[in-house]
């Protein structure tokens, strides 16, 4: 047979029910109860940290010890908060109303998605209890910021391929999906192991380049790098040689 479930803890609690009452003065049907428990708050989590990737901003903290009067173990909500040079005491007033996770979190970590580059985000978390078959969430934790950066090269171009024509030779490869790109590096040296210099000062655009500055019968190594706007540079596209005409 299933267990059963563990009977609501009796605490000292009050109920509230609200009519609404009609200008004739007919009260109408009473709403369901709330139950508030007399009880204090859960004391907020401690030593939040906060990092970010790519994508993401990660909050993670440490749980306070949970009180005798909690059934089940304590959850926690994440709210966006005021940037650090609010005062504490206004940022703590300015949290917003609703949390960011769409339910209270078993674990003591988050993600929240959106980490735009060089702009500050603050957060702060509330402990969540059950108490007598009641939830009551505790005062915000101490707040913590971070503002990403972008520090994430895009990838290496791929396919590079290229073909001796008369005089020159010609280079194409796919091109990057990466929404910040700046564009292409192109290097290039002598075989076989030459050390590949750029071959152009600015990063282009185009996904095709043609190098007019061969030398007949020499044997050229090249490779592509991709840049973003923020000069984050990829590694290096594999390498592929050719012969000038």
């Amino acid at each position: 047979a299933p267990a059963a479930a563990a009977p609501p803890l009796k605490v000292p609690a009050r109920i509230y029910i609200v009519r609404g009452i009609a200008k004739g003065g007919r009260a109408g049907s009473p709403s369901g109860r709330a139950i508030v428990p007399l009880v204090a708050p859960p004391p907020p989590p401690d030593a939040l940290s906060t990092s970010f990737n790519e994508t993401a901003v990660a909050i993670a903290w440490l749980p306070p010890v949970a009180e005798a009067t909690s059934i089940l173990p304590l959850k926690f909500n994440v709210y966006g908060a005021p940037g650090e040079s609010a005062p504490v005491a206004d940022a703590q007033a300015a949290v917003a109303p609703t949390p960011l996770n769409p339910a209270p979190l078993d674990a003591a970590a988050y993600e929240h998605a959106g980490a735009a580059s060089g702009v500050e985000q603050c957060f702060v978390v509330r402990t969540v209890e059950t108490v007598g078959g009641a939830t009551v969430e505790g005062e915000p934790s101490r707040r913590a910021c971070v503002t990403p950066k972008d520090i994430f090269p895009p990838a290496a171009p791929k396919n590079l391929s290229a073909v001796a024509g008369p005089g020159a030779i010609n280079l194409i490869w796919d091109a990057n999906t990466e929404a910040d790109l700046a564009g292409y590096v192109i290097l290039r040296g002598l075989a076989p192991g030459d050390t590949l210099q750029p071959l152009n000062a600015e990063p282009t655009r185009d996904t095709r380049f043609r190098d007019t500055t061969v030398s007949p019968g020499a044997r050229y190594v090249y490779a592509i790098v991709a840049v973003d706007r923020a000069g984050n540079r990829s590694a290096a596209s594999p390498r592929v040689e050719e012969a000038a005409r």
